[in-house]
């Protein structure tokens, strides 16, 4: 959460809505995967939630599935004590190393979220090994990886497949083994063939978790093959990214919205105070969205994620005169309303893009745009740091090439000179030699 709370500029309400929405859409993933492998009705299952933190899939994953049949295991003793108390299932204490891992009974299912995303490369195969050996016959391992098309600009997978930057949210956990990670099919693929001593049988789904993770699932042996491919319902993707209140009161509000696939969503419906309020379609091009999601440049062509919606204001109470504010009267909507926008695919499913009050909407997107700028303007100037660096390297070597050519010069006149002195001596000596060889006669 802290994380999250410095990510959203320390506005609790974001940071809030961002882990619940993201334990929720992880455990809705988790949910299709369990009952394509196991069927629908009572959940049986054994699930281990390895890297569980504090809960944010467990608190969901309870409501629906038997307690006792649920372990959870992480490296931060207080989290595990944590999800113990509050939720009623068995936990116990990770390692950071894989060899030390020791934990107690197998599972028909084990469940690794955002956890591959942040091993070092180098530790992946070792931690893919212990968790497919805590596997019961026919049980599957879910896990997650940050999808390469997510990498940050300047960075570039290496020659394996792979990027590690020693650097992530959890402050507690050593840089070295724990940070960001990025890494292709190709490099899963091999990773897998380590842990399991075969070629693995495995199946992804790519962006299958909020819209930037790809998700892979491998089987156990013992059971049935998986189905290919996995028929899982995606969430669509997408931002709110302006939201303005008119003279009159109106919202209108501007964002985008596309599936991971780069497949168009069906719409966009906006409630104010849990009523619905409005309901809008994607209509125009977004080439930078587009281009993150299209499965080919010819689709993101005619990708059409951007979308638009103004929604009218409620009108005036009887008896109420001319309102002084339209955003705090009943001529508009009054700030502590709560406008929830969401996006909905073809399949009917929904992704929350904002559930919080109009007040703190429209702080939150005016201090992002605010903090945009301010990033921008750092790039800019770490950019000009570089040039000038440059600058004064290239003015530097320049400086120094113009003084040894100096010194260069000096040298050959100095040479040049001195020639001349001993040309002018040697030919001095030689008319000496003469005029005594003449005088002797």
């Amino acid at each position: 959460m802290r994380f999250l709370d410095r990510l959203h500029h320390e506005l609790p309400g974001r940071a809030v809505l961002d882990y619940f929405r993201g334990g929720w859409s992880a455990h809705r993933l988790l949910r299709q995967l369990l009952r394509l492998r196991f069927g629908a009705g009572t959940p049986r299952a054994t699930v281990l939630d390895f890297g569980s933190g504090y809960g944010r899939t467990t608190r969901f994953l309870v409501r629906e599935h038997p307690r006792e049949r649920i372990t959870v295991a992480d490296v931060m003793a207080d989290a595990v004590a944590f999800q113990r108390d509050a939720f009623g299932v068995a936990g116990q204490v990770s390692t950071a190393d894989a060899g030390a891992l020791s934990i107690e009974g197998r599972f028909d299912v084990v469940v690794a979220i955002s956890v591959f995303t942040h091993f070092n490369p180098a530790d992946v195969p070792a931690w893919l090994e212990r968790l497919h050996a805590l596997l019961a016959p026919g049980g599957i391992l879910i896990f997650t990886v940050n999808d390469e098309r997510t990498l940050l600009p300047g960075r570039k997978l290496d020659d394996s497949g792979a990027w590690f930057e020693p650097a992530s949210e959890n402050e507690r956990l050593d840089p070295r083994r724990y940070g960001s990670t990025w890494v292709d099919e190709s490099f899963v693929a091999r990773a897998l063939g380590q842990a399991t001593g075969s070629p693995p049988a495995y199946r992804r789904v790519p962006r299958g978790l909020w819209a930037s993770q790809d998700v892979y699932v491998v089987a156990a042996p013992g059971g049935d093959p998986l189905p290919d491919p996995l028929s899982i319902a995606l969430e669509p993707a997408g931002v709110l990214e302006e939201a303005t209140v008119a003279p009159d009161g109106a919202l209108a509000l501007r964002g985008w919205a596309i599936m991971p696939d780069g497949e168009p969503v069906a719409r966009v419906e906006a409630a104010i105070d849990g009523k619905t309020a409005g309901a809008t379609v994607p209509d125009r091009a977004r080439a930078d969205v587009a281009a993150r999601f299209a499965a080919s440049p010819e689709r993101a062509a005619v990708a059409l994620p951007a979308w638009s919606l103004v929604l009218a204001p409620p009108p005036p109470q009887p008896g109420m005169g001319q309102p002084s504010s339209p955003t705090k009267s009943s001529g508009g909507f009054p700030l502590g309303a709560v406008l929830t926008l969401t996006a909905i695919s073809r399949d009917g499913v929904d992704f929350t893009l904002q559930h919080e009050s109009i007040a703190d909407t429209l702080v939150y997107l005016r201090s992002e745009s605010l903090h945009r700028r301010i990033a921008e303007l750092e790039h800019e100037v770490r950019r000009r740091d570089l040039e000038l660096g440059r600058h004064k390297e290239i003015q530097g070597a320049l400086w120094w090439g113009v003084r040894n050519r100096h010194f260069e010069l000096k040298e050959l006149k100095s040479t040049l000179e001195l020639s001349r002195f001993w040309k002018l001596r040697n030919r001095w000596w030689a008319v000496k030699r003469r005029l005594l060889d003449r005088g002797s006669d």
